[in-house]
């Protein structure tokens, strides 16, 4: 969630600096959305090898 907020705040200040209100902000925020749904995802596969990794061991036993 804080990638949603960096990725919005740098684009406000973009926006501010180059008086393009909102484009950056909209850039800035699907940016930032894109980083968190991309970290979601990562996690999600990280724990999944995980998981695998569990029930394989527990198999073995």
């Amino acid at each position: 969630m804080i990638a949603i907020g960096v990725g919005a705040g740098i684009g406000y200040l973009l926006d501010r600096s180059f008086e393009t209100a909102p484009a950056f902000l909209l850039v800035g925020l699907v940016a930032g959305f894109g980083s968190f749904v991309l970290l979601i995802v990562r996690m999600t596969r990280k724990l999944a090898e995980i998981s695998e990794d569990d029930a394989t061991t527990s198999n073995e036993n």
